[in-house]
């Protein structure tokens, strides 16, 4: 054998050996995200489809939905992640956010968000004793509304802020 075939084994060898470090490089990271929401009719399919965008600009990324009915979530949740289980990424209420992390549950995300300028204020409930455990999904609007001429009837006054 010449130099030239000593060479072509030599790299045969070598890429049969390093396949399966190739093959593990190439396996998708699964991420679970949990959320009562995938099962809301008509809009849980829209929602996921939304977050499905995320795997066409990270390909070795594998997003797995975990959709648990919101009258179970909190206690499913909480047994899931008390056993040391539990999904990558929880999408929770706020009492069940503060619960899982005065439980000490969640990682800081001061390092994935830093330089975020794009965070508005309803991301502040995210920040516990000066760290970042958590970024809104969403923030339900609620409003307050009346019927003025059954209140002015009625002699009532609409409240000017929670405490009135």
């Amino acid at each position: 054998m010449n130099c030239k075939t000593y060479l072509k084994l030599g790299v045969a060898a070598a890429a049969l050996a390093l396949s399966p470090l190739a093959a593990a490089a190439q396996a998708k990271t699964e991420i679970v995200i949990s959320n009562s929401q995938w099962l809301d009719a008509l809009r849980g399919q829209r929602l996921w489809s939304a977050v499905e965008t995320y795997e066409a600009s990270h390909p070795d990324v594998d997003l797995v939905q975990e959709a648990i009915p919101s009258n179970e979530y909190d206690n499913r949740i909480m047994t899931e992640m008390g056993a040391g289980q539990g999904p990558d990424i929880v999408i929770a209420q706020e009492g069940l956010f503060y619960t899982l992390a005065d439980a000490g549950f969640f990682v800081p995300l001061d390092d994935v968000t830093e330089g975020a300028k794009n965070l508005n204020a309803t991301n502040e409930n995210g920040v516990i004793d000066g760290t970042r455990l958590g970024i809104a999904w969403q923030r339900a609007v609620y409003a307050l509304i009346y019927n003025k001429a059954l209140l002015e009837t009625a002699g009532a006054t609409v409240p000017a802020d929670i405490d009135a």
